[in-house]
Order: C-alpha cells, then sequence, then structure tokens
C-alpha cells in the first residue's frame, strides 16, 4: 500500500470511527436527535379532563398485562364526575360512567384470576365500590355501599387464588372477596389517608395489616383480626411502608410523621431509630414519599423520601439513608414554597437499573439516578399533584402519568415503545473492526518503511 492510499485509508478510518463513536441511539431506527439512551424521553400524549383534580392509575408494570389503557376519575367535590379509560394513545376507550360524587381511590388488578384487569373505584359523597372490568364500558360489574371510605387496596391476605378488597374507612378496616361479600370489619379509630402497608410480620404465611390511627400505629392479624402490636408516636403519621431492609427475614416497618422517619421491627413494633435530619442536612417537615432500592454494595436497602430543609429558605429535597438510617446524601429539588407530591422508581429509559421519578407542585417531573444525577427534567406550567408509573404503550419499558391542577393528564415516557439498539451495536462492531484493522495496518506500514530504509542504507 503507498502512502497516499494508506492516508486516504486512514483517514476513512478515523470518519467511520468518528461516526459510530456519537451515533445517537434510535428509537424505531428513528434517529433521536442529541439524545443518549439515558435521557430519551418524551411527552407520549397529553388529555384535558376538565377537572382540577383527578385520582389517575396505571397498571402495575411488574405484572403482565393485555390490555392498556390508563383510568382517571375526577375528584371535584361539587361537580359530576367521570371514570374515564384512556388508550395507550390518549384516546378516550369510554367514559360514559357519570356520578355525583368525588372518586377518591382508582385500583386496576386481577383479583379473579382471568385474563382481564378489574377496576375498583371508590367515592366519597355517595359513598359506594363499583368494579369494572376494561371491557365493560362503564357498567359496572358490581357495586357495594361502604361508608366514609378513604383508601382501597387489593391483596391476597389467605392465600388463595383470588385477590381480595381490603377498605379503609374512617373507623374501620373491611374485607371484600372479588364478588363484593363482605368477610369481615373491625372498628380501628380514625384511619389516616394512605397510612397502611401488608406484610407477614407475625410469620405464619399469610399477610398482615399495619395501619396509622392518627397518632397510634397498629398490627392487625390478617387472618382473625386479632391485634399483634400497637405503639404511640407524638406527632400524626403520614406514610406507612413495609419491607425487610436489612435482610434478616424480619419485616421492618419504615413511618412518616412530621420532620421524622422512623423504623420499627415488624414483629414486635419496637423502635430501631428515629431520623430527624443530621448536621450535613436539616429535615424540618413534610416527610414523606418512601421508596426503597437495593444497594449496590448487597448491604441492605436504601431508603430514599422527601422532606422540606427551610434552611436558609425552603428547599424541596430528597434524602438518602442506609438501612441503619445513617445519612448517605441529598438531592435539592427546587425552591420556595413548594412540595414534593410524589416518588416513584422503575426502569424508565431501558438501561436496567431503576431510576427515580420525583414530582412536585412547581411543575416540575425529574428522573434521577440513585446517585442524585439527573436523568431528564420536564417541566411543566402547572402544578404536578399526582403521579404514577406503569405500562401506557405496547412496550416492556414502563411510562409516567402524572395529574396537573390545570386539568391535564399527562403521558411521559419513550416514544412508540422500545429501544432499538441494532444500528448502534452494528455501528459499534463496525468501528471497533475498522479500528482493529487499521492498527494492523499501522504494524505493517512501520515495518515496509523499516524494510525500505534498511534496503536503503545496503545501496
Amino acid at each position: 500500500m503507498n502512502n497516499k492510499n494508506y492516508k486516504v485509508f486512514t483517514i476513512i478510518t478515523i470518519s467511520f470511527l468518528l461516526i459510530f463513536s456519537n451515533m445517537y441511539i434510535t428509537i424505531n431506527s428513528s434517529p433521536v436527535s442529541g439524545a443518549r439512551i439515558n435521557e430519551i424521553t418524551s411527552i407520549l400524549w397529553a388529555w384535558d379532563s376538565n377537572r382540577s383534580e383527578n385520582a389517575i392509575h396505571l397498571q402495575d408494570y411488574r405484572n403482565d398485562v393485555k390490555y392498556y389503557f390508563s383510568c382517571i376519575g375526577g375528584k371535584h367535590t361539587n361537580l359530576v364526575n367521570n371514570l374515564t379509560i384512556l388508550l395507550y394513545n390518549g384516546g378516550v376507550f369510554w367514559n360514559n360512567f357519570t356520578i355525583d360524587s368525588s372518586i377518591i381511590s382508582i385500583n386496576i388488578d386481577n383479583i379473579d384470576d382471568n385474563d382481564l384487569s378489574e377496576i375498583i373505584v371508590g367515592t366519597r359523597n355517595e359513598s359506594k365500590i363499583y368494579l369494572f372490568n376494561v371491557t365493560s364500558f362503564g357498567n359496572p360489574i358490581w357495586t357495594k355501599n361502604y361508608d366514609n371510605l378513604t383508601a382501597i387496596a387489593i391483596q391476597d391476605l389467605h392465600n388463595s387464588s383470588y385477590k381480595e378488597i381490603v377498605l379503609f374507612s374512617d373507623d374501620k378496616i373491611s374485607l371484600l372477596n372479588n364478588n363484593g361479600t363482605l368477610l369481615w370489619n373491625i372498628s380501628v379509630g380514625p384511619i389516616t389517608e394512605g397510612a397502611y402497608c401488608f406484610d407477614d410480620i407475625n410469620f405464619d404465611n399469610n399477610l398482615d395489616i399495619v395501619f396509622g390511627t392518627n397518632r397510634n400505629i397498629i398490627a392487625l392479624n390478617g387472618i382473625n383480626q386479632s391485634i399483634l402490636w400497637n405503639r404511640s408516636l407524638k406527632s400524626e403519621i403520614k406514610e406507612i411502608r413495609c419491607s425487610d431492609i436489612d435482610n434478616n427475614n424480619i419485616p421492618d416497618i419504615l413511618l412518616t410523621h412530621s420532620s421524622n422517619l422512623t423504623r420499627l421491627n415488624g414483629s414486635n413494633g419496637d423502635l430501631i431509630w428515629n431520623y430527624t435530619g443530621s448536621k450535613e442536612i436539616a429535615l424540618d417537615e413534610d416527610a414523606k414519599n418512601i421508596i426503597f432500592y437495593d444497594s449496590e454494595l448487597n448491604e441492605g436497602k436504601e431508603i430514599f423520601f422527601s422532606g422540606l430543609n427551610k434552611t436558609g429558605g425552603s428547599w424541596m429535597m430528597i434524602y438518602k439513608l442506609n438501612y441503619t438510617g445513617a445519612f448517605l446524601g441529598s438531592f435539592i429539588v427546587g425552591m420556595g414554597n413548594n412540595n414534593i407530591t410524589g416518588l416513584v422508581k422503575g426502569d424508565v429509559n431501558g438501561d436496567r437499573s431503576d431510576e427515580l421519578i420525583s414530582s412536585d407542585t412547581s411543575g416540575q417531573v425529574i428522573a434521577w439516578k440513585s446517585s442524585g444525577e439527573i436523568v431528564w427534567n420536564y417541566t411543566y406550567s402547572s402544578s404536578i399533584y399526582s403521579i404514577k408509573i406503569g405500562y401506557i404503550n405496547f412496550d416492556s419499558i414502563p411510562d409516567i402519568l402524572v395529574g396537573a391542577s390545570d386539568g391535564q393528564i399527562i403521558a411521559i415516557g419513550i416514544e412508540e415503545g422500545y429501544i432499538n439498539l441494532s444500528l448502534f451495536y452494528l455501528g459499534l462492531f463496525i468501528g471497533l473492526g475498522i479500528f482493529a484493522i487499521s492498527i494492523i495496518l499501522v504494524f505493517y506500514g512501520f515495518k515496509k518503511i523499516k524494510s525500505l530504509i534498511q534496503n536503503k542504507e545496503r545501496e
């Protein structure tokens, strides 16, 4: 190969390497300009509900589903409200179910072990529970009356092939089977909305119920409804989560109350630790939104939760602790008179690693790595009051559904479904191949030049 050809080949090789090393990931073979894989996101669709606040829900992205839909229920207390089913593209599938009541709770789950997920809806003013499936087109499969409803959960408390419906109200807990028949109820006092979790805390292979009533936390046997333990706190309980965070096979109870995050032993209710801030960063109020992450060091779980730090202003913060309650770090989400309204987690960018996604009243929706690095940031012109993670389109990557205070329901995710890495890897392998060949040719060229020099010296 003469010098001219070698130079041409070298230039072509370098050009190919530069092109392929900067090649953007493609989605269904359509380039996403300027976006790396961990930054790809877009607005899939937006739908105007004409309501300032809605109950929203998606299918659980960890479960297989046959239908892709979103449930939207109006929560306005003085207006007629609709239950609306939106398809994967944001189109209305049906919304002919109308009630003169606020929809306070929507759950989606397969409670009768068939091929369709059921939709369980709870209303406040008329105090009713409705069960639909996605193909019932607004006609309830059954309806039950229930007073002072505050929350609904779906669980299998009896280890059967069917799930039960757990109802929380102002003063009691009730259990219904999948056809709406009452199995039991128990008076327990006023239950804090959203302050409950389920786990086998007495090791009988059945789920138990842990819930908060104002300043008390109570553990209830899920089979015979006996009280396993109870504990009093100094402030109102806002949120409760169950998880074995230190991998010792004993469930832990994490709860927020005022400016505290408290860990209890799930088997007996004993206090393990209480976090109220640290010398690194203050926690002044509004602790909530607990999320667990598996530690990268396989040393128990890491705990994320939101709160406010009022040092020198008002700062929306995400706090990170290890399973011992030690402070690991914090992220500043924003400042001013705003609050974080939700935290969810899931692999929303297809990189096989879960991201943490926050929403807040300043209109931000932010995806974070567990290290605090921002993956992507979307800011809307109105407050975000609710966030859900689940399936919206036909892929294996969960999407984000948020509700805004101007009535817009916004779907955020990877457009058209899946990330197509084929061209990226093809370019990578071709580039590496060309690079290897160019190295071989460089050595060959040096060897050839050395031989020419030696021949010239002999002459």
